[in-house]
């Protein structure tokens, strides 16, 4: 978005001559210097007309108070999700945000706040998106089994057939909830209800085929980890998306399908937290035919 180095720079030099309150001509012209190289960066940004939500359109007058007034920034950090608190216990964060360095506290915080909002703004909308969360997830499991099962006829074996939805189909599917969940505003309460209801389901069937409860509790930990931090991703690019960066979400859906099909994979040859690794396993124990 702007250009962080120039911001900074521009900052330091300000600081220094506050600092030894001299009219110091050398100083003088580094700020007009700096100070000429962000202005253009500015109107640069103002012509591409970005607008946040619950902010307004990113004019030139408008970057100029997010980079010198501490209250101004303060209103657009919260309009991009950011809590108060948050903001206040991190003088740093606008620096982070400029430089496109957000580390996963930020991120973190926008996740969670963006729910808390949502559900403090209008409980009924919130429901609705609770509720279209719960059938967007039974969606996930009926075209994962649909093609599952059509993977299995189709190359004429359960365990390839398996496999191959595990790694094509699933990562899709299940990526693509994730970044309506956090496009709704909701991601927090999206990652709740996914991970509850699929461990719930592959529990239930490992459990069913012999495993110990607290084994196959522990065998999802880290698969909840991975789509926790996908969701968390997806968070991340949302906010560049909004500065303007225009394939931030695509980026990071393609990143995100990659990760999770390569996390089915080795979770499938490794054995550590896939049904599709415990379906495999116990075939090749004879335990279940296929």
């Amino acid at each position: 978005m702007l250009l962080y180095e120039e911001v900074v720079e521009y900052q330091i030099c300000a600081l220094i001559e506050e600092a030894s309150k001299t009219t110091d001509k050398e100083i003088k012209e580094k700020q007009e210097e700096i100070l000429k190289k962000l202005d253009n960066t500015l109107k640069k940004i103002a012509k591409e007309n970005i607008e946040i939500e619950g902010y307004g359109k990113l004019t030139y007058e408008r970057l100029r108070k997010i980079i010198l007034d501490k209250k101004e920034q303060k209103k657009f950090l919260k309009a991009l999700g950011f809590s108060e608190d948050y903001i206040e216990k991190n003088s740093n964060l606008i620096v982070r945000l400029l430089k496109k360095d957000l580390n996963v506290k930020d991120v973190i915080n926008v996740f969670v706040t963006n729910t808390i909002n949502e559900f403090k703004k209008s409980k009924l909308k919130f429901s609705l998106k609770v509720l279209l969360l719960i059938v967007l997830v039974l969606f996930c499991v009926v075209v994962n089994t649909a093609c599952v099962k059509f993977l299995m006829g189709l190359v004429g074996s359960k365990v390839l057939g398996f496999l191959l939805g595990a790694i094509f189909v699933a990562p899709i599917v299940e990526e693509l909830y994730k970044y309506i969940s956090v496009k709704l505003k909701v991601g927090l309460a999206g990652q709740i209800i996914f991970n509850i209801a699929e461990a719930s389901l592959y529990i239930v069937g490992m459990v069913s085929i012999g495993f110990n409860i607290l084994l196959a509790i522990s065998l999802r930990i880290i698969p909840i980890i991975m789509h926790v931090l996908n969701a968390l991703r997806f968070e991340k690019h949302n906010i560049y998306k909004k500065l303007g960066d225009k394939y931030a979400d695509i980026r990071a859906f393609i990143l995100n399908i990659v990760l999770h099909a390569y996390h089915n994979i080795m979770a499938s040859f490794t054995g550590f937290g896939s049904l599709v690794s415990i379906y495999l396993n116990k075939l090749a124990l004879g335990r279940k035919k296929g």
